[in-house]
């Protein structure tokens, strides 16, 4: 298997987990269709909590990222605005438990 192919799989894991724990927890959740890299897609994963009437827009990425790096990704992402509640990176699940 080619390297980029494993690193993808690897995201999609992280998504799938991401999105499979939001829905354990009661909320809505789905992946970005169009998230595979290259695309102009931003946006990995949603989550919608309707009793709190929050929106949680998430980049995955399977790795680590420095601080500037960081700063950069979550620039990409859309701003908060009257809809969308939070922009996220997560990098493993563990960060995604201490916020939901």
């Amino acid at each position: 298997m080619k390297k980029t192919i494993k690193k993808y799989a690897k995201g999609v894991r992280l998504e799938r987990k991401i999105v499979n724990y939001a829905r354990d927890k009661g909320l809505i959740g789905f992946r970005s269709a169009g998230s595979k890299s290259g695309s102009k897609a931003k946006i990995d994963c949603v989550i919608i909590d309707t009793k709190q009437k929050k929106i949680y827009i998430i980049q995955a990425k399977a790795r680590k990222l420095s601080h500037n790096a960081l700063k950069r990704e979550l620039e990409l992402l859309p701003r908060n605005d009257e809809y969308v509640s939070k922009r996220l990176i997560i990098t493993n699940l563990k960060e995604l438990k201490e916020i939901l």
